[in-house]
């Protein structure tokens, strides 16, 4: 760092949250403890830096490098012995602050340090549940209403006693990382959950899963973890019930599918699937020829019309004699079929002219001159660049990352590519029998139909006769003539 420049100058940079991380770990080094004092509490001071000056010999630069948002969760720790109690109580306030730091917190002979830690979003339950029974009212109070406490504890208690693999696989996708880590503690856990969860955002789901060793599951999954694309293969060609009913538990919609499409799927998993969220699901459920009647019943009243259309189509279906119900019914599906059908189409009709709007506005951006832009207009005006929108936006929607996988996504998309290519066939259709139809009917009006070319025969056939009747006739006169010649 530049020695002339003057104290004010070098305490404008150490402040100022524009100031990068190069230049404030310089200024870090600063003999003049207001200078330290600035980096130390600037956003944009790395996590290096901090390292150094947490043992800085002024007490007010190391409490600025505890509240500190970049300071790593090591720093943190080394902190939590520092002999000051302000330091300390600092340390117990940062997000960065561990579970295991924040437990020893806890037993910390400063009040507010403990109420600190009773406060922390990542203190843990064990900890919650010793703090709310503190000496100090006002720390077991702040501890008993830490959101985590209540609903948190009877979630992670549930995540902990549960023996069955699908309420811990549900528990597993749990917005709270302390429920997910006792999941992966859970020895009920099945080899897909483990495996999920040793890939866990937060460092210390993961850790657990991956610590889960003594699990024989886990020892399985290590061996042989299936990938999405596999365990839908499995799904297509298996021909085990057993196996085929597991996987109707994947959470993977294509691997469900493929499941309800199988001939070899059961009755019961079939009925399992009957209730699945996705209506793809529910389609290959109501074609499938193994359905039972019962499982057909209920889908024939299903919110999707071409489900409700499969399963009447199915031969194992058996209407019911409750007409009167089954009419009231049906008319009242078929409406809230067509009312959610129709503000798909409704949406996709505003997307669609908003998307034509949008690219002509880019294209203005980009430098398109008026004249280009006329013509780009006139093509989005016409039905084929009406048809193309369409088709790139349904395309685009289903091969978008994880949007392809919303199933209100799967449905727009596919509203999308219907209109669009529906558009095109018609406009592509429209003008071939626009310019071959004509040709058409001149090659016909050249050609003769069958039977014409009958009739013009049938008419020369009358007239050859006609022709040999008049020569008969004529030869018959001739000798009548000649006859009478002879006599006289």
């Amino acid at each position: 760092m530049n020695k002339r420049m003057t104290l004010s100058h070098k305490a404008f940079l150490a402040e100022n949250p524009t100031t990068s991380a190069g230049v404030l770990a310089g200024l870090g080094e600063d003999e003049n403890i207001s200078v330290r004092y600035y980096v130390a509490r600037n956003p944009n001071t790395s996590a290096e830096t901090l390292v150094k000056l947490s043992e800085d010999k002024y007490v007010g630069v190391r409490c600025y490098v505890a509240q500190n948002p970049n300071t790593s969760a090591e720093t943190l720790t080394k902190m939590s012995e520092d002999e000051n109690d302000d330091v300390r109580f600092y340390v117990a306030g940062n997000s960065n602050t561990s579970t295991e730091t924040l437990a020893k917190f806890s037993e910390d002979e400063r009040n507010s340090v403990r109420c600190c830690v009773a406060r922390h979003p990542q203190t843990s339950i064990e900890t919650l549940a010793k703090l709310s029974k503190d000496e100090n009212e006002a720390v077991a109070k702040v501890a008993k209403n830490n959101p985590s406490y209540g609903k948190v504890r009877e979630m992670c208690q549930l995540a902990g006693s549960s023996t069955s693999p699908e309420e811990l696989a549900k528990l597993s996708e749990d917005e709270e990382w302390r429920v997910r880590r006792r999941v992966a503690e859970n020895p009920h856990t099945s080899v897909e959950t483990l495996a999920q969860l040793s890939e866990d955002e937060n460092e210390a789901v993961a850790k657990a899963a991956k610590a889960a060793k003594a699990n024989p599951n886990y020892r399985k999954s290590e061996e042989k973890v299936m990938t999405v694309e596999e365990r839908r293969q499995l799904a297509e060609s298996s021909t085990s019930p057993q196996e085929l009913a597991k996987l109707s538990r994947d959470k993977d919609e294509g691997v469900r599918r493929y499941v309800a499409e199988n001939r070899h799927t059961s009755a019961e998993t079939l009925a399992q699937l009957s209730g699945d969220e996705n209506y793809l699901v529910r389609w290959q459920v109501a074609s499938n020829p193994h359905t039972s009647a019962e499982t057909l019943a209920k889908l024939s009243e299903d919110m999707d019309g071409d489900v409700r259309q499969f399963a009447l189509n199915n031969h194992n279906y058996r209407p019911s004699n409750q007409e009167t119900s089954m009419t009231k019914t049906s008319f009242t599906q078929t409406f809230q079929s067509d009312l959610v059908s129709a503000s798909y189409r409704t949406a996709a009709h505003h997307i669609s002219k908003s998307s034509r709007q949008l690219l002509l506005s880019v294209l203005r951006e980009h430098g398109f001159k008026k004249k280009q832009l006329r013509a780009v207009t006139d093509l989005l005006e016409t039905e084929y660049g009406q048809a193309l929108v369409s088709l790139g936006i349904g395309w685009g929607l289903t091969h978008f990352p994880h949007l392809g996988e919303d199933e209100r996504v799967q449905r727009l998309a596919e509203e999308f590519r219907v209109s669009g290519m529906s558009s095109g066939m018609t406009v592509a259709v429209g003008s071939l029998m626009e310019k071959f139809l004509p040709v058409v009917t001149g090659v016909m009006g050249q050609l003769q139909a069958p039977g014409e070319r009958l009739r013009i025969a049938e008419n020369k056939v009358e007239k050859v006769e006609k022709v040999e009747e008049v020569e008969e006739e004529e030869e018959e006169m001739g000798e009548v003539v000649e006859m009478k010649r002879k006599r006289k």
